[in-house]
Parts: structure tokens; sequence; C-alpha cells
């Protein structure tokens, strides 16, 4: 082979490579979340004609989220008027495992619980000292409660995995959750108040409107370091008609409230995508715009069951919980920001 040929040779090769990295590059896409001061549906004829596919198009600010091909992103992002952020994965905390406890102890019989009910909780919470519970005294909720109000009326958006509905399993949530959303695609688990979703929505479910007691032994080693350490926090068994035993109460911050589960994470674990995050702020804004408009409270599909819950169009949610976290490159003007204060001025 001549030097010529060879060199053709080389050429060809490179060219080829060339080609095969461009249409690579081609071939990949981006999620991203796109702002516009603009119009919504002029943002959605740009992606669109950018070969882009719209994953979620939100109401409650002109912005949508897509996936978009690489090769589009750098005239996208010369677009007078267009912020353009990367999806991102958003995480629950996890829980740091207990010392010194083993997953044995603290099983409790199907029918060892005491469900306190609205009327009845506040005397019980008016009774009982000071340290019954600290976590709602460090946060000067014992004193509103005691004053009778226990959250009623109030519902409660729980952003999270799940937040489970059924009394049988998780009685301190007896009554508790009206319903729910999912906004996770492709989980084995459709429902977003199943037992069988992640157990963080429903721990925080519990923190927020739990209202049960469970009982012990009195020498469950629960029992024993709550008297050593919080002794007003055990109550004795007997007046309930159990003697023998010793109570703890389970009482959340508005033990009186509702829940609606706004699912965002799947059963199956990990993180979710910081898009599906942003559709479930904006259907809780939306949800108490349609209430504010006079739009009826009654729910729209549903049976209300754990695996079928009550789905509504509009609700007089006045607080929206989200117990997790993602990264930020531009605090404060981002879509997540701005979804926020729209939370504010509808209360």
């Amino acid at each position: 082979m001549s030097d010529s040929s060879g060199f053709r040779l080389r050429i060809i090769a490179l060219l080829l490579l060339v080609n095969l990295s461009i249409a690579a590059f081609a071939a990949k896409n981006e999620q991203v979340v796109i702002m516009s001061n603009g119009s919504r549906q002029e943002l959605k004829a740009k992606v669109l004609a950018a070969g882009g596919t719209i994953r979620h198009e939100f109401q409650n600010a002109t912005a949508i989220s897509a996936t978009i091909p690489t090769s589009s992103m750098l005239s996208l992002l010369s677009t007078p008027g267009i912020k353009i952020k990367k999806v991102v994965n958003v995480y629950q905390p996890k829980p740091r495992d207990p010392k010194g406890i083993s997953n044995g102890i603290l099983k409790f019989k199907p029918n060892n619980r005491i469900k306190f009910d609205a009327a009845t909780l506040s005397k019980t919470i008016k009774s009982l000292p000071a340290d019954y519970s600290f976590n709602n005294d460090l946060i000067n909720a014992t004193s509103v409660q005691a004053g009778g109000n226990l959250g009623k009326g109030v519902v409660v958006a729980v952003i999270d995995s799940g937040t489970a509905n059924n009394g049988d399993v998780v009685p301190a949530l007896d009554g508790t959750v009206i319903g729910g959303e999912s906004f996770v695609e492709d989980d084995p688990v459709p429902s977003p108040t199943s037992t069988l979703n992640g157990e963080h929505g429903t721990w925080v479910g519990t923190m927020i409107a739990g209202h049960a007691g469970f009982i012990f032994s009195n020498d469950s080693c629960l029992v024993q370091s709550l008297q050593l350490n919080a002794p007003d926090s055990v109550l004795d068994g007997t007046p309930f008609g159990f003697p023998g035993d010793s109570i703890i109460p389970i009482v959340g911050v508005a033990p009186a409230a509702n829940i609606y589960a706004l699912k965002v994470f799947s059963s199956l674990g990990g993180g979710s995508a910081s898009d599906v995050i942003l559709a479930a702020m904006d259907r809780a804004i939306t949800l108490k715009k349609n209430f504010l408009a006079g739009m009826s409270t009654d729910p729209v599909s549903g049976t209300g069951t754990e695996d079928d819950p009550f789905v509504y169009n509009a609700l007089n949610i006045q607080v929206v919980n989200m117990s997790l976290g993602g990264p930020t490159t531009a605090a404060g003007r981002e879509l997540e920001d701005l979804l926020s204060r729209e939370m504010i001025k509808v209360g």
C-alpha cells in the first residue's frame, strides 16, 4: 500500500470517528426545567421545535419540564427570556439506626393501641405534665394543643413517599389520610396511600397528625428508658383498662388535622427527579386555588380505601410538608422558589 493510500484511509477513519461522535452527541437527551418570561404556548412551541418532549406543564408558573436533545440546548439557551436548569435527583433524609434497640423489642400486638379521638385528645393533653412530649414542647405546640387547637379542619399536603391510610396497620393515623395522588411513573405500587410505599411519608404524617397510644409491658426497655429520662411521657395503663402495662402516647403536632398524600418517591426506593417534586408542588397550589375559587371539595374519584384513595380537584390546603432535599446552583431564583412564593400567596 502506498503512503498516499494509507493517508486517505486514516482520513476516512478520522471522518468516520467524527461522524460517529456527532451522531452520539445528537442522540443524547437532557431532562430540564425551562422557565420563560413569555407565554406558555410560545415556550411549548419552542421546545417542540427543538425536538423536545414535554414531561410536565406547570399551571402556576410559565414553565415546563422537558426532555431536550443535547444538540438543541445551545440554541434554546441563547433564546431571550428563557432560563434552563437540568433536572436533578432529590432525596429523602435517611434516619440513623437506633442504638441499643433490636428489631423485636418494639413490636406490638394487633390490638395493643388506644385511639384518641379529637374530643378526648384535648382533655388528655391538658392532663399530662410538661414533658409528656418533648418534641411538641420544644416547638411550643403543647401549649397550643392544651388550648384546644388540634388542627381540626386543616389539610396538610405531604409531598413524600406516600402516607399510609390503613388504621389496622398505622393506628396513629386512623381517619387522618383523606386521599392522595401519585406523580411517580412505572411504580408497582400506584396508590399514594398504600402501606407498601416507603415508610418515610408515613413517619412524617405521624409527626404531623399522630393520635394513638401504644401499650407496652412495664418491663419493656423502652418504658424503662423513658421512666429514667422522661418519666411523665409514660402513662399508667390501669385507668385505660390495661393493668400491669404502660401506655406511650404518639401525638403529632396537629393530631386532628387531615393529610392529603402527594407521592413523589417510588416504592422501589431511591431519589426522585426534581421536576416530579415541582409537579406535586404545582398541584397543591392548584388545589388551593380551586378551593378559593369556590369549586366543590367533594372527591372526584376513588373509594377512599388504601389502594383506591379519594382524589380531589379542590382542597383547603393550609400546610405543605416536604421533608426532602437536593442541590441548587441558583438559590432563590429557581422554579422551586417561585412555586414556594405562590404557595404563600394563596395561603
